[in-house]
């Protein structure tokens, strides 16, 4: 057997903030991070706003942002050899703890991104690159019945599916992880033997027909696998759809 695959890459682009330090929050630890001895570092809180600023009195100059909800701090001149320990509130309820060390070094400004933000960009990230690799490791369990590490097997709804899913198409398994999920179909020719003028009602399958008919985003199917596409009356084969998970 020697089935075909459709595999659709996208295209990547990689972006840079030049002069920033991102880091991501997280309450139950200090984020550590170096700042201007001389000049003051801004400090935000990305899609969010800082309310309040705790700190000991006298170690820092501060000024406030109240339009934008930033700050921008640098050491008091007798401490600046000293790290400094803030406390930021925001809006949203979240706290973090910052310790800024001093150094010779121009005022990079500081980003703090919420714990679930980067989550879903690491997600987002791992959903836009899928090696050819992964695709057919996936595939082979699907083709074997077996369940691979870091996936489920999804309750189908027939009901919900039968008006979507047209034909002799049924949906009889689909696999989901966190960024990839195989979805397997049933094909039967259901014809009678011979047609009214005798001949043999063959049905035929091809992968680019097949995806057409798929309740999916296109841009979300991956490749699409059968390893028959000519089926008599009678005949059935299991096609394989890799798509992204939403």
């Amino acid at each position: 057997m020697n089935p075909k695959a459709l595999l659709l890459f996208p295209l990547f682009f990689s972006s840079s903030i030049h002069a920033a330090q991102i880091k991501a929050m997280d309450e139950m630890r200090t984020v550590e991070v170096s700042i201007s001895k001389q000049d003051l570092t801004r400090i935000t809180v990305k899609e969010d706003r800082i309310r309040t600023v705790f700190g000991v009195t006298g170690e820092y100059v501060l000024e406030t942002d109240e339009d934008q909800g930033q700050i921008f701090i640098r050491p008091n001149l007798h401490s600046s050899f000293n790290p400094i320990s803030l406390t930021l509130v925001t809006e949203k309820g979240r706290t973090q703890d910052l310790r800024l060390i001093p150094k010779d070094q121009p005022a990079d400004a500081l980003i703090l991104k919420p714990t679930e933000d980067i989550q879903k960009k690491t997600l987002k990230e791992k959903q836009a690159f899928v090696s050819k690799g992964e695709v057919e490791t996936l595939l082979a369990a699907c083709q074997t019945g077996r369940i691979p590490l870091g996936y489920k097997d999804t309750p189908i709804h027939f009901q919900a599916l039968k008006d979507r899913i047209p034909g002799p198409y049924k949906l009889i398994q689909e696999l989901k992880g966190e960024a990839l999920r195989c979805l397997t179909f049933e094909v039967t020719n259901s014809f009678l033997p011979l047609s009214s003028e005798g001949k043999k009602q063959v049905l035929k399958l091809s992968e680019p027909q097949f995806a057409q008919f798929l309740p999916l985003r296109k841009h979300d199917i991956i490749a699409v696998m059968m390893s028959k596409r000519t089926l008599y009356p009678g005949e059935k084969t299991y096609v394989y759809v890799v798509a992204r998970t939403d």
